[in-house]
């Protein structure tokens, strides 16, 4: 006898089946696209599906359901039924124990590129938001196919950024031309394709220029946009910090967030990881490949260095230091709240006003309650003041937290400059130029 469920549980159960095997999943879901391989008929069995762990969580089955062998026959015969009753993308076998695509998947790489080219990248929003709100917010403007929210790859936590898919490019063209905010910092949006290209491009200039330390190969961009102590020296990024320490080279990144060393892509310790990211989501245990709404970077596409790249680009050539000049009216004070995550980098910050083209450097104390934004001109600033100070308390915001803000001016002002110049002057990457990283710019 199959399990009861209720209407709710059967709309989520029925979204994230069709999720898994839709368009905008499986060219990319290396694990079920060797089930269906692996089957001549192209059927994949329905226990492993429903051992996926938001499968277990829609279904809300016992704790001790962690691999496909303990999914009861009742649950089984339940998602049968949904999927013959309200699937128009899915059928199941005679048996109802099996599960496929009613029409098989084109070329990968065909669909894949008509799902990028209807989807937009866009940031940023709050570290604490989730899926389903992702998904209402975008949907108010223009149906959505799927959002799928970036994650770092170690500590899997939110970047602060998505990609989102919509029903069609026409709906995204027209997302892409509206002023859109969320949570009162207004939202960069881009095509997924042109992103992809530029971020390409960056990578590439970088590593033309010689210009990559071990930032580059490094997850610890978490720690972004701490650019150092208010009231201490001025900088930009780790090499800098390093050297306002008083060490001659950065500092090795924290080993919670450290990567093995990188190996070819065709190495047997690629192969080996593959592995078990397809076992442990044989055993119901891993969310986030595959599920709906995580994207921690698509093969091929260098995710791995996005999952660095938010708040850094490139750095001045050896023995290039930086001059600062004494730039009255360019510097706002702000004081927060709350205290910003590690994960919020200088980008986050500055995007809510108005990016790098006007937000020059963003450096945050240590205590991360309080911090400097110095623009490009002291119009730029001016303005961001007056647009601040002209919203509700309840809506100032700095990175989503409640603030305050001032302007910057005499003996503070002069003194800001003093340790930029300072920090300037001893600064120093590779070969005596400054790092490969710049962790406090917009």
């Amino acid at each position: 006898m199959a399990k009861e469920l209720d209407d709710a549980t059967k709309a989520k159960v029925l979204k994230q089946l069709d999720f898994y095997f839709s368009d905008s999943n499986l060219p990319k879901d290396r694990f079920l696209k060797a089930k269906i391989a692996e089957d001549p008929n192209g059927y994949v069995d329905m226990k492993i599906v429903i051992a996926f762990a938001r499968m277990r969580e829609h279904l809300k089955l016992d704790a001790g359901v962690t691999e496909p062998s303990k999914v009861p026959d009742d649950v089984v015969a339940a998602v049968a039924a949904l999927i013959k009753e309200g699937s128009q993308l899915l059928e199941v076998n005679a048996e109802a124990t099996r599960l496929r695509r009613k029409q098989p998947l084109a070329n990968d790489e065909v669909v894949s590129a008509e799902v990028d080219a209807r989807s937009l990248y866009v940031r940023p929003f709050p570290l604490d938001t989730d899926l389903d709100k992702l998904t209402e917010f975008f949907a108010s403007h223009a149906p959505v196919n799927c959002v799928r929210m970036r994650r770092h790859l170690s500590s899997k936590q939110f970047k602060g950024s998505v990609f989102v898919e919509f029903a069609s490019a026409e709906d995204a063209d027209k997302v892409l031309g509206l002023k859109l905010e969320h949570a009162g910092a207004p939202l960069h949006m881009e095509k997924k394709v042109a992103y992809m290209a530029r971020k390409k491009e960056e990578r590439a200039a970088r590593r033309a220029a010689n210009k990559m330390d071990y930032e580059e190969d490094s997850n610890d961009e978490l720690s972004d946009g701490v650019g150092g102590k208010a009231g201490g020296p001025v900088v930009e990024g780790r090499a800098e910090i390093a050297k306002a320490a008083g060490g001659s080279k950065p500092a090795p990144a924290p080993a919670a967030s450290a990567p093995a060393a990188r190996k070819p892509a065709g190495g047997d310790e690629g192969k080996g990881k593959k592995r078990g990211r397809e076992e442990d989501k044989a055993a119901g245990k891993e969310e986030d490949e595959g599920e709906q709404g995580d994207d921690e970077g698509e093969e091929g596409e260098g995710d791995e260095d996005e999952e660095m790249g938010e708040g850094g680009e490139g750095g001045k050539g050896a023995g290039e230091a930086k001059a600062f000049r004494y730039e009255p009216g360019h510097l706002l004070r702000f004081e927060l709240e709350g205290e910003v995550p590690e994960s919020v980098g200088p980008r986050v910050i500055s995007d809510g006003f108005g990016g790098r083209d006007k937000v020059k450097f963003v450096e945050l104390a240590d205590d991360k309650k309080s911090g400097f934004l110095r623009f490009a001109s002291a119009d730029f600033a001016k303005a961001a003041l007056a647009e601040f100070e002209a919203k509700p308390e309840g809506e100032r915001l700095v990175a989503t937290f409640k603030a305050t803000m001032r302007a910057v001016e005499g003996e503070e002002e002069a003194e800001y400059y003093k340790r930029a110049q300072a920090a300037s002057g001893n600064a120093g990457g590779r070969g005596g130029g400054r790092g490969g990283r710049r962790g406090g710019r917009g």
